[in-house]
């Protein structure tokens, strides 16, 4: 489950916005960013092309799995043989892995990452 922190505000001269104030710039740390890159001849209809199973295969893998494709097809697999596992995209395994091998196999070919591609709000 991906669960949203709230955000914390503080108080005008408050000991966490002093602190924030000595730190020095680009100290903090940022969320990747989801800015896509140049588009890739192909990629941006390729992603138009996707099933919603198929986005939320890529925003999942980026959020539960810290990008990584192997992460999730471990976890897949291991909810197939009956271990714990982490997330269940859709009704059938096997419907999840081979998104899994589509997606993945895509982004080696082209050399991007499809997350980016995505829209905001995706």
């Amino acid at each position: 489950m991906i669960v949203a922190r709230p955000s914390k505000k503080s108080k005008a001269g408050s000991h966490s916005e002093a602190r924030s104030r000595s730190k020095s710039p680009g100290a903090a740390r940022k969320k990747p960013s989801r800015k896509k890159k140049p588009a890739s001849e192909g990629v941006e209809e390729f992603v138009r092309g996707l099933a919603e199973t198929e986005r939320i295969a890529l925003i999942v893998r980026d959020e539960l799995f810290g990008g990584s494709w192997e992460n999730m097809r471990k976890d897949l697999e291991a909810h197939a043989a009956g271990r714990p596992y982490v997330f269940r995209l859709a009704s059938r395994i096997d419907e999840d892995l081979k998104a899994v091998a589509k997606l993945s196999a895509f982004e080696r070919r082209r050399k991007v990452n499809l997350s980016e591609y995505l829209g905001e709000g995706q």
